[in-house]
This record gives C-alpha cells, sequence and structure tokens, in this order.
C-alpha cells in the first residue's frame, strides 16, 4: 500500500464527485461475522474502542456505539452517509445480524474523511474518501496511513495482527473480498457514455478491469449521468496495482466520454447548476457553454466548468463561480462580466480607482461609540501566477517562497514571524488557533473550487509581535493582508494597513515587474472570488449595541442598509446571538475607493452609535442621568459639554475603572468656582471621552489639535542657573506620574488603590544612594510620625471640596502614605491627586541640581516600578504622562522657587502678573494658590506643562527668575525700596 507508487491522479478536468476507497481487516484469533460468538464481538469492539483512541493528527475521531446512540447522532451519521443498518436478508441469512446492534459501531474523523465500520460484514471495514472531489492520490494515501495506525493500535492493545494468508490475502468473511479487500471507487459524470448505452460502457469497462454500477449501490442501477466506477478484482493484484487500474481506467473513459459527447453532438456537456438562485444560474446559459465550454486560459489552463464547480455542486450558492486566474476575466468576459455588474450593482463602464490618501479620510469614529476592535483586511496576488483555485503547486511554493523571503525583510511595528503550515508545530498550530489566525482547510467551497489542493503545502501565517498585523499566504488569495486596531481608531487601523500593504508589496519584489500586485484598470485589485474585486477591502468594527439589540436585529440590518453597510450578530461565549455585540462591515468593494469605503464606514458607526444611546434611553437600559445644571457657567466643562455630547456619552463607562462622564465633570456640577471643572478617571477617560478632553485641553493649554508633546529630562541641556545673589529661600521642582493599567485617582477602584501601594511599598525598597529612605502610610500612622511630617510640611491631607468632589477622597486614608530620602529632598507622595506626585526640593536657588536629582528620581522609581509588575508610565504620544487634571497634562512638571522681590512688592501684584505672563511662568504668595500674598516673598514657577519639555519649562523658569530679580533692582531704586 505505498502511495508513492501510483502514477499520476484522475484528471484535473475530469468531473468526478468524489472518491472514497475501502479495505476490509479482521483481527487474528477471533471468528469472523457470520460465526463470530456474542463474547467475542463484543471483545472485538471493546479492543477497537481502545485501539481508536490512539489514533492521532487527522486520523484522531471520535467512536460512536450503536447500542444506546442518541437519535441526533444517529441522524447525523444517516445524513452523512456513514450508518450501516439491520434487515439485509443476505447478512441475516449468513448469521451476521445476531445479537443486533450489540457490539457494532461507527468511528469517524473529524473531517469525515477517514472512517471505520466494526463488526458489520467483517470486524473492521476501515474508509478513506473524499466526498468534494477526485483525489484518488490522496484518498489512497490516507487509507494506507489509516490501516497501518489501526493495525498498530490493535497490536498494541491485544498483541494481535490482521489475519493474513499467504495465498489469500486478507481473510474476509465473503471469499469474493479476499485478497486486498480493496473497493476503490469514483462517482464522475459520463453523458457521453450515457448516450453510447449501459452495454456498450459495461464492455468497455471489462477491458479496463474495471466495475461500473449506478451510484445507489449494486442493486440501485443508474440514475441521470453519473456513474460509480470501481476495481473489478480483489484477489492476484496488489492495492497499488488494483488503484492504478482504476485510476488510468477512469482517465480513458473520460476521454473517450468526450468522443461520445461530440458523435451525439452535446459536447461540451452542461452540468446541472444546483446553485439555482446563483448569478451562475442566471447568466451561465446552454448557448454561453456551447461556445465556451471547452475553452482553457493559458496561464493554468482554467475551464469555465472549474469556475463554476461550487454552483454545480452545491445548492446554495450566491455567486457561484471563482478564476483560476487573471486570464478568466478576459477569456471567460461574457460569464464574468455580468455577474460583476450585477453583484457590485456597477455599469459596463465603469472603471475602478483606488485611492489609499490618509489625508482623504473624514474624522474618526466619535470617542465614546464603545467599539471593541477595527478589522480591515485586503487580498492581493501576484502577477505571473495562477490564482489559488488554479495555481499549480510549483507556482504555489514558488509563491510562498517569494511572499515569506519578503515578509521576513519587514522592520518596526511590522515585523514579525512566519509560521509555514506544512511544518508547523502543535504548540504553535495551537498558539495560532487561540489567536485566532490559523485559516482552516477542508470547507466543502474550498475543496470544490480547488484552493485546497495540496493542503498544507505552500501556506503559511505571519504576524507581528503584537498580534495587530498578519498576513495568511495562499488562502483563497496569494495574500490576505489584516489590520487589527483594539480601539475605535480605524483612521489609525487604516494608516497601518497602507503602510503595510506598501511595505509588503516592496519586500516580495522591488523593481522586478514580475512581483506586483495584479491590477486591472477596469476591475481593480484581481481576487479569486469576484465578490472582492476593486479594493479587496473589508473593514469590520466590532460594537457593543445595547439600545439596537433591544431594538431588534431587523431593525438594525435596515438601517446598516441606509448607510452601504452589513450587520452581523457576534456569538456570546455561550454561543448564543442574544448577545449586544455586532459587526459593521462595508458591502462595497468595487466602484468605491478605499478612502471612501473607510468613510462611509466612519459615517455610519457614528450615526449607529449616537441612535444606541437614544434607544438605550428608550428601553431603559441604562441608567443614564439627566442632564445636569453646570454651576461653574464659565468654566471650560460649561462651554464644552452641551447636552448633545452628553446624550451620546453620557451612558459610556470606561473600561479600566468604568468611569463616567458625569463623575468626571462633577466638579463642575457641584461648585461654580471651576475653571477647568473636569477630571479623567483613567487614561481611558481622554480617549473615550476625547470629543470633551481634546477641545478643553487644547483651549487650556494654547494647543492646536496636531500637538504631540516631547518630553526631555536631560540635564546637560539647561543653560545656566539662578544667578548668585538672588535671595532665593527654596527651590521646588514635582512632577506626577500615573502607572499604566490602573484607575487614576478619581476612578481607581479600592483594590487598585492597594495594589498601587502595595507596589510602591516594595519599588521604594529598591532606591539607592541619596534617593534611599523611608516609606510612611498615612494609615494607623504614629502620631510623632504625623507631627514631624506635619512639622516638615510633607503631609497631605483630607477635607479639599475639590477633591472629595472628583472621588479622589474616597477610602481615605487607606491606600495612601509619603516616602521620603534621609536628607528630605526626596519625596514621593502615593494616591493624592496622582498616584505618584515626585518631588526634589532644597534650600537656596540650585534650581540645576534639584532638576538633576528629581531626572534621577522619576528613572530610579520608574524602573523599581518596571522591576515590581513590568508596567510603564502611562505615556501618551499627543499628551504625555497622564494625570488626573487635564491642566497637567505633558510634563506634569511644576517648578518653582520662593523668591525675594521687594522692587515688584512696590510695584504691585497685577503689574508682576502681566510681566510674569510675557516670561510664561506664574506667580503666587508662599501659601500657595489660594493663600493669598504675605510680604516680599513670591513663588515664581512655570505656567505651561504641556507643548514644552521638561527642560524647556525650567530653563524658561531660571531665565524668568534672573530677569524678574534684574528688574526688581530697578523697582527698588525707583520705588526707595531696598535692604
Amino acid at each position: 500500500m505505498d502511495a508513492s507508487k501510483i502514477n499520476g491522479n484522475i484528471d484535473d478536468d475530469a468531473p468526478v464527485h468524489s472518491v472514497r476507497i475501502r479495505v476490509g481487516r479482521s483481527i487474528d484469533g477471533f471468528g469472523l461475522s457470520p460465526g463470530i460468538t456474542q463474547e467475542q464481538r463484543l471483545a472485538v469492539e471493546s479492543l477497537m474502542k481502545n485501539a481508536f483512541t490512539k489514533l492521532t493528527g487527522d486520523l484522531e475521531g471520535t467512536y460512536h456505539p450503536l447500542t444506546g446512540m442518541k437519535e441526533n447522532v444517529r441522524q447525523q451519521l444517516v445524513d452523512d452517509h456513514f450508518l450501516f443498518m439491520s434487515g439485509d436478508p443476505n447478512l441475516k441469512a449468513a448469521g451476521m445480524e445476531r445479537d443486533w446492534p450489540e457490539g457494532r459501531g461507527i468511528f469517524h474523523n473529524a473531517d469525515k474523511s477517514f472512517l471505520v465500520w466494526v463488526n458489520e460484514e467483517d470486524q473492521l471495514r476501515i474508509i478513506s474518501m473524499d466526498v468534494l472531489g477526485g483525489d484518488v492520490t490522496g484518498v489512497f494515501e490516507r487509507l494506507a496511513r489509516g490501516v497501518k495506525a489501526v493495525g498498530d493500535s490493535v497490536k498494541v492493545e491485544s498483541g494481535k495482527e490482521f489475519s493474513l494468508d499467504p495465498r489469500y490475502g486478507y481473510i474476509h468473511s465473503c471469499p469474493t473480498n479476499l485478497g486486498t479487500g480493496m473497493r476503490a471507487s469514483v462517482h464522475i459524470d459520463l453523458p457521453g457514455w450515457t448516450q453510447e448505452g449501459q452495454d456498450a460502457l459495461m464492455k468497455r469497462c471489462e477491458e479496463l478491469k474495471l466495475q461500473p454500477r449506478g451510484t445507489k449501490g449494486e442493486s440501485g442501477g443508474a440514475t441521470g449521468i453519473t456513474y460509480d466506477i470501481s476495481n473489478k478484482h480483489r484477489l492476484g493484484y496488489s492495492e497499488v496495482e488494483l488503484v492504478q487500474t482504476m485510476i488510468d481506467g477512469v482517465n480513458l473513459l473520460f476521454k473517450e466520454d468526450i468522443g461520445h459527447q461530440k458523435l451525439y453532438k452535446i459536447y461540451p456537456y452542461m452540468p446541472e447548476i444546483k446553485s439555482k438562485d446563483s448569478l451562475v444560474a442566471k447568466f451561465v446559459t446552454p448557448s454561453i457553454w456551447k461556445k465556451m465550454g471547452d475553452k482553457k486560459t493559458a496561464t493554468t489552463g482554467w475551464t469555465l466548468a472549474k469556475a463554476c464547480a461550487c454552483s454545480f455542486k452545491f445548492a446554495d450558492q450566491g455567486v457561484g463561480i471563482y478564476a483560476g486566474d487573471a486570464d478568466c476575466y478576459t477569456d471567460f468576459a461574457t460569464v464574468f462580466d455580468p455577474i460583476i455588474q450585477e453583484y457590485h450593482g456597477i455599469e459596463a463602464k465603469a472603471m475602478h480607482t483606488s485611492d489609499l490618501t490618509l489625508s482623504k479620510i473624514k474624522g474618526n469614529i466619535i470617542k465614546g461609540i464603545p467599539v471593541q476592535s477595527v478589522r480591515i483586511r485586503v487580498g492581493r496576488n501576484i502577477e505571473g501566477y495562477g490564482l489559488s483555485p488554479g495555481i499549480t503547486r510549483d507556482h504555489r511554493l514558488e509563491v510562498e517562497n517569494s511572499i515569506s523571503n519578503g515578509l521576513t525583510k519587514l522592520t518596526g511595528f511590522l515585523a514579525g514571524t512566519y509560521h509555514t503550515l506544512r511544518s508547523i508545530n502543535e504548540e504553535t498550530k495551537a498558539q495560532l488557533k487561540k489567536d485566532g489566525f490559523v485559516f482552516m482547510s477542508g470547507t466543502p467551497s474550498a475543496k470544490i473550487s480547488g484552493m485546497d489542493r495540496d493542503m498544507p503545502e505552500g501556506r503559511g501565517i505571519f504576524h507581528n509581535e503584537d498580534k495587530t498585523f498578519r498576513v495568511w499566504v495562499n488562502e483563497e488569495d496569494h495574500l490576505r493582508i489584516v489590520f487589527v486596531e483594539n480601539s475605535s481608531d480605524i483612521r489609525g487601523a487604516f494608516e497601518h494597513l497602507v503602510t503595510a500593504i506598501t511595505s509588503v508589496e516592496a519586500s516580495i519584489g522591488g523593481d522586478s515587474a514580475e512581483k506586483k500586485f495584479m491590477c486591472d484598470p477596469k476591475y481593480g485589485y484581481i481576487h479569486t472570488c469576484p465578490s472582492n474585486l476593486g479594493t479587496g477591502m473589508r473593514i469590520t468594527v466590532r460594537v457593543d449595541s445595547p439600545g439596537w439589540a433591544a431594538h431588534g436585529f431587523d431593525l438594525l440590518t435596515e438601517r446598516c442598509n441606509d448607510f452601504s453597510v452589513d450587520c452581523k450578530r457576534v456569538l456570546t461565549e455561550t454561543g448564543s446571538t442574544d448577545g449586544t455585540l455586532f459587526d459593521i462591515s462595508n458591502k462595497h468593494r468595487l466602484g468605491w475607493s478605499e478612502v471612501e469605503l473607510i468613510n462611509m464606514m466612519i459615517a455610519a458607526i457614528n450615526k449607529i452609535g449616537i441612535e444606541d444611546t437614544v434607544l438605550q434611553l428608550k428601553y431603559r437600559i441604562a441608567d443614564i442621568e439627566p442632564f445636569p445644571e453646570i454651576k461653574s457657567v464659565n468654566s471650560l466643562v460649561a462651554k464644552y459639554v452641551p447636552k448633545k455630547v452628553w446624550d451620546r456619552l453620557a451612558a459610556h463607562k470606561t473600561k479600566t475603572s468604568g468611569f463616567t462622564l458625569s463623575q468626571a465633570i462633577n466638579c463642575a456640577v457641584q461648585f461654580d468656582n471651576q475653571n477647568c471643572g473636569i477630571y479623567a478617571g483613567d487614561w481611558d477617560s481622554y480617549k473615550d471621552f476625547a470629543d470633551v478632553f481634546d477641545p478643553i485641553i487644547q483651549e487650556y493649554h494654547g494647543i492646536d489639535a496636531s500637538t504631540t508633546h516631547t518630553s526631555n529630562m536631560d540635564i546637560s541641556k539647561i543653560k545656566g542657573n539662578i544667578n548668585d545673589g538672588i535671595p532665593v529661600h527654596s527651590v521646588r521642582i514635582r512632577v506626577g506620574r500615573s502607572i499604566d493599567g490602573y484607575g487614576l485617582s478619581p476612578g481607581i477602584t479600592q483594590e487598585q488603590r492597594l495594589a498601587v501601594e502595595t507596589m510602591m511599598k516594595n519599588a521604594f525598597t529598591k532606591l539607592q544612594g541619596d534617593l534611599a529612605g523611608t516609606y510612611y502610610p498615612l494609615a494607623d500612622m504614629d502620631e510623632a510620625v504625623h507631627k514631624q511630617l506635619v512639622d516638615d510640611h510633607f503631609l497631605f491631607m483630607s477635607g479639599d471640596p475639590n477633591l472629595e468632589a472628583a472621588g479622589m477622597e474616597r477610602d481615605w486614608p487607606e491606600g495612601r502614605g509619603i516616602f521620603h530620602n534621609e536628607a528630605k529632598t526626596f519625596l514621593v507622595w502615593v494616591n493624592e491627586e496622582d498616584q505618584l506626585r515626585i518631588i526634589s526640593m532644597e534650600k537656596g536657588g540650585n534650581v540645576k541640581g534639584v532638576f538633576e536629582r528629581l531626572a534621577s528620581g522619576v528613572r530610579a522609581v520608574g524602573d523599581s516600578v518596571y522591576a515590581e509588575c513590568g508596567q510603564e508610565f502611562a505615556l501618551d504620544a499627543k499628551y504625555g504622562y497622564i494625570h488626573s487634571c487635564p491642566t497637567n497634562l505633558g510634563t506634569g512638571m511644576r517648578a518653582s522657587v520662593h523668591v525675594d522681590l521687594p522692587g515688584w512688592g512696590k510695584e504691585g501684584m497685577e503689574a508682576l502678573q502681566k510681566r510674569c505672563e510675557e516670561l510664561k511662568v506664574q506667580p503666587r504668595g508662599t501659601r500657595g494658590e489660594s493663600g493669598g500674598q504675605t510680604g516680599n516673598t513670591f513663588d515664581i514657577s512655570n505656567k505651561h506643562r504641556l507643548g514644552y519639555s521638561e527642560v524647556e519649562l525650567v530653563q524658561c523658569m531660571i531665565d524668568g527668575v534672573n530677569t524678574l530679580h534684574a528688574e526688581d533692582l530697578e523697582l527698588q531704586k525707583k520705588h526707595g525700596a531696598g535692604a
């Protein structure tokens, strides 16, 4: 049973429906079915149950005993034509149905291509089949492996071999099956031989050592033009010889059938189209078939019969046609053109335009719409090769080699790993399956269309490190390029996809013309399936829409149609379709550019998302508060949270801490004195409520929408210091930091706050040198420690109305504390307004030294945190370091000195404030923001946080203080003030 000895296979053009090869086997030491005892039969079944559990790989499967079989299992076996029944008079008379159904059963593998009957006519009937094609060699190879694997398992279980007689071969109940016990058969259409007549076919088969019969079995007769052709002999020939005889004979019968078709003027014979409602049924008429049925393309020899094979085989096809190469779209244009035009809704003169220009994208999906992910994919095929249904084996391997070599050259966020399916290990395969990256073979359409030939050879999967970018190689198309964004940022996803497409084409082709992607001026990018022509792009947005779920799926489908998008339910974890998640995808591929499709999707999701909020109110799904009265009427919240924004965002809760817009703006609602009036409960808040935060941040910090933040704490970039002789009492520089993955103080959960404190306790123990010190938790603090921290002005207190209203004082004082070094020049507050407030300070005017210690301390704390939990500080590319209050975004830095300015004291606070504004610094009293001014000592600090680096802000403060002091000396002279 050496499959490598088989020469060739069934002709690709032969209309073969299926292949089935079976052998019988009997286990030495047990009776055959007519004579086997009840005890022996049960022993054989028990032996086989255990033996089946040892089968692995594609042979692994399930055994179904006939005794006690559930009705649903029985019905499935009937539907699959796997069930053997009682009631045959011959088997009854021969004694084979005694004790029915005891000791009998059926085993099959997962894809139902390998089957074993237990204790039917023989102890074992082992079957390999392909119900969707004509790969006789593949079916025989599987049978050979299966027979060996079953025999090995039986040997392990019982020590017994299959009964093999040196004269008569494998022993069977019926002497007609002695020898190989093999019946290798195909179901094939022979319309020419049908015209020639049954007697003529039987005579010819006799000459070819074959046996024809109807597809309903030995006594079922022939119906229509489909015949079951099998080997005639069992004994006296090897298995390889019988399979070879069947292959050669069927190929010859097919060739002769074409001659008979021509003789009877029915060539080329048009098969029955089973998909009656398909586009193939509409546009592939007998007259067209007559003209084109025998035509073959130059690239792969593709025919119209192969193109329409799925419509001939199945009754459920919508389009029903696949191209085997790019030639198909020209050679069979009489068929493809009207199908394409009707499917895509375009005119015959339409021309496709591709456009990947990012600047033409209009906006983005509104932050706050609960989008779980955006997935965008395109297909691409390389010029000069057949498409997946028609590509030759050598060309497929060549395509894989070219693509895999190119993919390894990708850099940056695209860099990753290629896994070839033909040699992938089980661990990697399991991980790819878990990630949802594996494309599966064996779908009926893929098999019948020819896309599954030689699977898994020449196929593979590539993905980048963070698994947001992947490429399937030689699935339905040469390449399927996919980018996934686990947020609502469809614009970002599209930008990454465009980069990927360009990079992949460059990596596999360079300047070589034959390595370019197939692109037709009329139909755009060429694909295997005409439904994907044009952009080949499918955009899928997964969105949570509880309002629409309550309103009804049919109504959501109708609404989606208004925006030229489709919707599909997402199954829940239990397999139900009653959830609130929906996949929304574009309807069109051809006739619209990529940019247009993205813009259509943005418009659809935004509108459907806004309507979902209204529907939630209607069906009382969400506990949405009414639009509140904002008491701080002059605040930025009052300006940027109108009712229409509230209605859209009020129901939303952030993922990290479940924070709402109501919580965010509570200070502006409670008090009438707020300037900004909003706090973030987590990093998500800035993203999910971006329609509120973005304009507030931009106005407060005086930046535009395109601004991005740059951090720089390089002490060497500071020029100079506070000039000697300037009466500076002290320097204090602080920054805030938040740890990624935890809520910010207004939204942080009790559990998260305690976790942050525990993490920081451990992190502080790793600080060394002048940073080493002691952590003092506020909970259960010793009175002496408490008094010392008060005396040092290190203790932060509860009771601030803003912090209380913002939710920052929940569970006080739990999870809070203070760390300082021995010299009391380096301090960290834990879980006050921010998770961390890191402070460097000292007496005198050495700003540069204080900043150097701060930079060293921030880095050391960050390293310690990362060592503890593997998390970085939350750093946004646009807004810098994340803080609870948007006024602190960017650097989160306040660099201040206490300096005597008696001249400016005489000139007046208003004049000082005006001058400080010009110098980009901020003056205030030494008692803090609301403490007022006493004496000639002022607190001078940087005005800005965002839009400037740390170095720039410190430099600004140094230069500003030096300038103010020089001017103060002149003002002292003016006012007669001085020492």
